[in-house]
């Protein structure tokens, strides 16, 4: 229903090539993240290999921009810090992502066994790797990632009390590293918006643009304006590069506004389903792979938080791929009923 009113919606679209292009990107590319994970994770060592190998690649990502520590990077992110190709919201959501893989499946199944000294030092290979993807991500300034964090570790006191004392280190450790790295001064700054802003202020545009989504939506709440149709209805004098105002910057709101408020209901259903059976997964007493539910769990989290601050709807696709994980996982469960019938 929804790839359905999405290719209605670019019938009357004001820039129907822009639409059918956005609609083509979903359904290939997004799409192919949608239902890659039943055929390529469909088992809990495949999901397993799949988050290791994300953070041995986001350290590599984060390395190159740490190097650069202090000096502008390019001119869109004004001194803070980005990945190679320009984005210091990818930097971020990498950073992000690589401290929940070590806090939600790394340490939790760090075992002591026949070598105390092996133990150990895999425990400080995690607190380092956490100190390198908290100072990525300060240096990022990307305010959804911060927030994503916060929740996950709130979330991940929940599940693992006993990392209470690694999370203190941690602190600790981050705290000590702040003292000696230096931070662009830009990205603290733009951080520092998550506690107070100027309505005006340029770091606002993402407000700006969000408020013209809702004021489409109020004026086109049936059909929309047309998918691909946003960048039609004005933009604002750009502190940023122009192409950042093709979107409202709220996939919601994205959604609502050039295909309908019905295409968003069906969209923040797809978003509450996986959800819904992560909870249930968490819920049974008996189910066995939880620690693949609590990591999907927070990964979705993340994906979701930045899916309402930033992008289009083709951009987050690791958020598309794990909302697909929940129903893996649920199948695996499956199969082993069936196994042991």
């Amino acid at each position: 229903p929804f790839i359905c009113l999405m290719l209605f919606s670019v019938s009357y679209s004001p820039l129907p090539f822009a639409g059918m292009e956005k609609a083509l990107r979903f359904i290939l590319l997004t799409g192919l993240a949608i239902f890659a994970p039943y055929f390529v994770l469909d088992s809990p060592t495949r999901i397993r290999n799949h988050f290791v190998t994300l953070l041995i690649l986001y350290f590599l990502v984060t390395l190159e921009p740490l190097s650069q520590m202090g000096a502008p990077i390019a001119d869109d992110g004004d001194g803070r810090l980005m990945v190679a190709g320009g984005s210091t919201i990818e930097l971020g959501t990498s950073a992000v992502v690589g401290v929940t893989i070590i806090l939600y499946m790394i340490l939790p199944q760090l075992a002591l066994g026949s070598s105390v000294f092996w133990y150990y030092f895999k425990k400080i290979l995690a607190y380092l790797g956490i100190v390198i993807f908290f100072a990525a991500l300060i240096g990022a300034g990307a305010r959804s990632a911060t927030i994503s964090l916060a929740i996950i570790v709130l979330i991940n006191l929940y599940f693992y009390p006993q990392q209470r004392m690694d999370l203190f280190i941690v602190a600790c450790l981050v705290s000590s590293s702040l003292l000696v790295i230096n931070i662009p001064e830009h990205s603290l700054e733009y951080l520092s918006t998550l506690i107070h802003s100027d309505a005006n202020s340029l770091f606002n545009w993402r407000g700006h643009l969000m408020r013209l989504g809702l004021e489409l939506i109020a004026e086109h709440p049936i059909l929309g304006v047309g998918l691909g149709g946003f960048p039609y209805f004005g933009t604002i004098p750009p502190p940023s590069p122009w192409y950042l105002y093709n979107w409202p910057h709220n996939g919601i709101i994205e959604i609502g506004c050039e295909m309908g408020l019905l295409a968003a209901v069906i969209a923040c259903l797809l978003i509450i389903l996986p959800f819904v059976e992560t909870f249930r997964q968490l819920a049974d007493k008996d189910f066995q792979f939880k620690v693949y539910s609590r990591m999907t769990l927070a990964v979705m989290t993340i994906g979701v938080i930045t899916f309402m601050n930033t992008g289009d709807i083709n951009d987050q696709r690791p958020m598309w791929l794990y909302m697909s994980l929940p129903f893996v996982i649920r199948g695996f469960a499956r199969k082993e009923v069936l196994a042991k019938v």
